[in-house]
């Protein structure tokens, strides 16, 4: 049960602030006076015709890499909450606040979980949605995964995670998880 709040509240923490850094980066690509501003619906042109970005092949090898990665990094999150380790989980997240929440979680705990990754397959075999800037890459992945806590029967569990990562290299890091 307080796994289950606790995994909740992770859930609303991690989409906010995924969806904050995202409102920021998209307000800092564009012009003085147009943040916020879509001109994709008024102009044709702006439809139909592709973004250099979202046909180039880093992009494509991105989300491919995350599509590979993401379930190993599904059971090393996991593994490192059980072991409260937390300089494995500041390796795997990549927002201060992310960790700060692992941070109080793990605190606050009589025990440590004992959550076991019995399965974990990506919905669809597919990057949920991606997007690619200058700086980052950033990918959601749709996991349904069998997990069992403790001796208590497996269950079956389907989260959003989303990752980030520079786009000058480096790894996959946690953003944010959303429960389903």
């Amino acid at each position: 049960m307080l796994g289950g709040l606790l995994l909740a509240l992770l859930v609303v923490v991690g989409a906010f602030f995924l969806l904050r850094s995202l409102v920021k980066r998209d307000r800092g690509n564009q012009p003085a006076g147009q943040a916020g501003t879509n001109k994709a619906g008024s102009d044709p042109a702006l439809a139909t015709t592709p973004s250099p970005r979202a046909t180039a092949a880093p992009s494509a090898d991105a989300q491919s890499e995350l599509l590979r990665e993401a379930p190993e990094l599904f059971r090393r999150v996991q593994d490192a909450n059980n072991r409260g380790d937390l300089e494995e989980l500041a390796a795997l997240s990549d927002d201060g606040d992310l960790l700060q929440y692992f941070v109080s979680s793990i605190n606050e705990r009589n025990e440590a979980p004992r959550t076991k990754v019995l399965a974990v397959s990506v919905r669809g075999n597919r990057v949920l949605d991606f997007v690619s800037s200058a700086a980052s890459f950033t990918g959601s992945i749709h996991f349904k995964a069998e997990i069992a806590e403790g001796d208590d029967p497996s269950e079956v569990i389907e989260e959003v995670w989303h990752f980030l990562k520079p786009s000058g290299g480096g790894t996959w890091k946690l953003a944010g998880i959303e429960q389903l």
